[in-house]
């Protein structure tokens, strides 16, 4: 064994932090390097400073100490800048290690700024009841970040102990291989929290750094941190308040509940087939009392269902195809305004857009509210440049957030992102810092295990609910194969309904009202904020990241 974890706080208070000259002893005479944490404790003031995690060589050294971060507020407060250290093995290889503490986990920027420092392993240490959603958010980690994660956890009454997550799953069959390994593999597992064990893994990481260094969508693209300083840079902006709060009636607490209807439709052959299509389902959504209906991506053209294909001896098809992009004051987003009016309700209306006459079209949702107003239009910002049908589109670059007034009289707030979007924690994490408490995710692709995983992880982490659509199986297309699960999440990662793969009509009743209880409490303030001291603003990636797209174009960067 190279490294040691020990479980979370385990010198204890008090004299805890006197307690790591004997942990130094046993890595000096074992030659092994021990993972340490615990409390220092102001005897002066009785009361505990702050949560410590040291990592000791196996020379006896203390090499790195981080402080608690960003965990449960009612933890001790502190802490210090992100910690990345050289870990030396005895067979003499140098590894970074990065580490955190507890429910760090749960903050995406931690794990971020610890891989972009360049972290290839991080080592947390806890003593909670680690939960599925809990286990769930370390393989996110692991896998947005490509590097492996190792948490010891203390044994108590929990249906899952301690835990190591590799970054990707089997490479070797087909599927994992063209989806780039990209599962969030769980190596060891203490299935049974309650019992004292041993949890040993084994981890290649020259294969880690391979990875890291493709040029492919699952290697460095994963790590390129292009929106951080957006990210960073948001907290000048004030969040959108709601013009009403409609929450409470005579005294008594009113219970908001907004119902998102999720369109999971199989596109005609044409923009006009599109359109009558989509205004069957909406129909639909309103007679079963839909606040908001939402399309999949790139609806108006059934994402690639009308795209010629690319021919390199003729590429007339392909433009012509830009051609059929609509305007934003045109008659096809027109016609879903004049739906909204008449049935009462939001619609999400998700197109090819035109945009300016020497740009390639753009990939967006036009959210129109009951009144006809268009809210915003948000252009899709990672666009999936490897496929033909995106190398034709250009990315937008800004995101939104705005007011919605439902049929029932209440003001929410909603914001969108589109597809690929979902799987770069900043976009959403940009866009819940206006405030809203709906994302609408308009989607088109074979939505994995993992990605709805993730999806998941997008609600948790943000506290926020969360609406896609997607569209549904058809093995008869020529272009990419769908395989529906459109799926509503609440803002605790609770499945609110979710589609199988076929053609249908999926509604999930939100409630607001629990939402906003839940933000007001510590847990859920505590996950809205950025925490901007973990430095992660003023790094920069290790590795100069150049994409291609599927035309051999340099790709679109903001």
């Amino acid at each position: 064994t190279d490294l040691i974890i020990l479980p979370g706080n385990w010198t204890g208070e008090e004299t805890g932090y006197n307690f790591l000259t004997y942990y130094q002893d046993l890595a000096k005479q074992y030659s092994v390097a021990i993972a340490v944490s615990g409390m220092k404790y102001d005897k002066g003031n009785n009361k505990t400073v702050v949560e410590y995690f040291s990592l000791i060589d196996y020379r006896g050294f203390i090499i790195a100490e981080y402080t608690k971060q960003a965990d449960d507020p009612n933890a001790p407060v502190g802490g210090s800048s992100m910690v990345v250290v050289d870990l030396q093995t005895k067979k003499k290889t140098n590894v970074s290690v990065g580490l955190l503490l507890g429910d760090d986990i749960l903050f995406p920027e931690s794990s971020a700024a610890l891989m972009t420092k360049g972290a290839l392993v991080i080592i947390s240490a806890a003593s909670r009841n680690i939960s599925s959603l809990y286990l769930n958010q370390l393989r996110v980690r692991a896998t947005e970040n490509v590097l492996v994660l190792a948490l010891a956890n203390e044994a108590q009454n929990s249906s899952i102990g301690s835990v190591a997550v590799n970054w990707c799953w089997d490479s070797s069959t087909d599927l994992n291989y063209a989806l780039g390994c990209e599962n969030g593999q769980i190596v060891a597992q203490a299935t049974n929290g309650s019992i004292e064990q041993i949890l040993t893994a084994k981890f290649d990481l020259s294969e880690l750094i391979a990875h890291r260094m493709t040029q492919t969508i699952w290697g460095d693209s994963y790590r390129r941190p292009f929106q951080y300083t957006a990210m960073c840079g948001l907290n000048s902006l004030h969040k959108i308040k709601r013009n009403n709060d409609a929450y409470t009636s005579n005294n008594n607490k009113v219970d908001i509940i907004v119902k998102v209807a999720v369109l999971q439709m199989q596109p005609g052959s044409s923009v006009t087939d599109n359109m009558k299509i989509a205004e069957t389902y909406i129909r639909r959504a309103a007679s079963a009392g839909a606040d908001i209906a939402l399309m999949p991506e790139l609806w108006s053209v059934g994402y690639d269902y009308l795209f010629p294909g690319y021919d390199n001896n003729d590429p007339t098809g392909v433009y012509n195809w830009t051609e059929t992009a609509q305007t934003l004051d045109g008659d096809f987003i027109a016609y879903f305004t004049k739906l909204a009016v008449e049935l009462n309700m939001a619609i999400g209306v998700a197109y090819l857009q035109k945009y300016r006459a020497d740009t390639l079209p753009r990939n967006s949702i036009a959210l129109i509210d009951r009144f006809g107003k268009l809210l915003y239009n948000y252009q899709k910002l990672h666009t999936c440049s490897w496929t033909p049908v995106e190398a034709m589109t250009s990315p937008g670059n800004s995101v939104f957030g705005a007011v919605l007034n439902t049929r029932s009289g209440f003001d929410i707030i909603v914001g969108s992102i589109i597809c690929y979007d979902r799987e770069h924690f900043e976009t959403a994490r940009m866009v819940s810092m206006l405030g809203p408490e709906i994302l609408l995710v308009p989607n088109a692709c074979w939505l994995t295990p993992f990605q709805i995983m993730q999806l998941q992880s997008r609600s948790i982490e943000n506290v926020m609910s969360i609406a896609l659509s997607n569209y549904p199986y058809n093995s008869n297309t020529t272009g990419a194969v769908m395989n529906g699960n459109s799926i509503v999440y609440d803002h605790l990662g609770t499945v609110l309904t979710k589609g199988d793969k076929n053609e249908g009509l999926f509604i999930g009743s939100i409630s607001i009202s629990a939402l906003r209880d839940y933000r007001q409490t510590s847990k859920g303030s505590s996950l809205k904020n950025v925490h901007q001291h973990l430095g992660l603003c003023a790094l920069k990636r290790q590795v100069t990241f150049q994409e291609q797209d599927f035309f051999n174009r340099a790709s679109f960067t903001l």
